[in-house]
């Protein structure tokens, strides 16, 4: 009788613990984490990285998972660091993202930045040097940048969808000063992208 050799299929991938190839490499993290912090969703940078969108979220909800039972002073899960990790490097980067919209936004309601240089060239007739002239044109504030703004950051008293507020005096509304709004709202803004503890001229400790 003729004996069969057993048959064997392709050797699993070491550390796979399943027989599975490993998605979360050190490429796929770095491209997730970039993408995040350019402010794109979650869609967004898991097509980026090349992964599905239900894989990111799973990496991240165990994460934060992990994160939670660390939190919570039980021990460490083996085979969760990486998902750690992943959790809360792109919760940084989403600050990050955050931080960089807050400062453009900055930009925008503050106006002022250099749209477009242009230098010209022309001979004085008196002298016959040639003379260089560079004309600046800036941006005006953008008052639509205040409003999302204020309805977002400040929605008690600025978002639309607060009910106005009962009163019970029949006094005329008191005028509202446009130079003292904006320079209230300048120091909000400022405070918001500078802490204290992060000011230029804060002192170190």
């Amino acid at each position: 009788m003729t004996r069969r050799k057993p048959r064997h299929g392709p050797a699993a991938p070491q550390g796979s613990g399943r027989g599975r190839r490993r998605l979360l490499t050190p490429d796929t993290e770095h491209k997730l984490i970039e993408a995040t912090r350019q402010g794109m969703p979650v869609e967004t940078a898991a097509a980026v990285a090349g992964v599905h969108k239900a894989s990111f979220l799973r990496w991240l909800a165990r994460g934060r998972e992990e994160a939670d039972r660390r939190r919570q002073g039980e021990p460490a899960q083996p085979g969760e660091d990486d998902y750690l990790a992943l959790h809360e490097r792109i919760e940084q980067a989403r600050e990050l993202a955050q931080a960089g919209a807050v400062v453009q936004l900055r930009r925008l309601i503050n106006g002022g930045f250099v749209i477009k240089e242009t230098t010209r060239k022309a001979r004085d007739p008196e002298t016959g040097q040639i003379i260089e002239e560079t004309v600046t044109d800036r941006a005006a504030p953008d008052f639509k940048a205040i409003s999302f703004y204020l309805e977002r950051q400040h929605r008690t008293h600025w978002g639309k969808d607060q009910a106005p507020e009962e009163t019970t005096t029949t006094a005329p509304a008191e005028e509202v000063d446009a130079e003292q709004l904006a320079d209230r709202l300048a120091v909000t803004l400022h405070a918001l992208e500078y802490p204290p503890e992060l000011a230029p001229d804060s002192p170190r400790h």
